[in-house]
């Protein structure tokens, strides 16, 4: 097993299961786990697995990049389909 991640060591004990799920790097399994948890009359337990929900997204500059990457890569295919045509 898995040690608990520092930022889940106060988290209540009805998220244990998702948070070692998280550690292991099974997100599927942590998101179905999530969906409960979520649905909790407990607040401690909705913030937790709040927290675990955000920390699962991908940063903000990472999206960025992958559709920069993209768009280049569509740019130079058209260039050269392009080039390749009328050269």
């Amino acid at each position: 097993m898995r040690e608990t991640p520092a930022f889940a060591k106060d988290f209540p004990e009805a998220t244990s299961a998702a948070v070692q799920a998280f550690a292991r790097g099974d997100f599927n399994a942590t998101r179905r786990l999530l969906g409960a948890l979520l649905a909790s009359e407990d607040a401690s337990v909705r913030a937790a697995a709040e927290n675990l929900r955000d920390r699962m997204k991908p940063p903000p500059l990472a999206i960025f990049l992958f559709a920069l990457s993209a768009l280049l890569l569509a740019g130079l295919a058209g260039y050269w389909t392009y080039k390749r045509g009328h050269g």
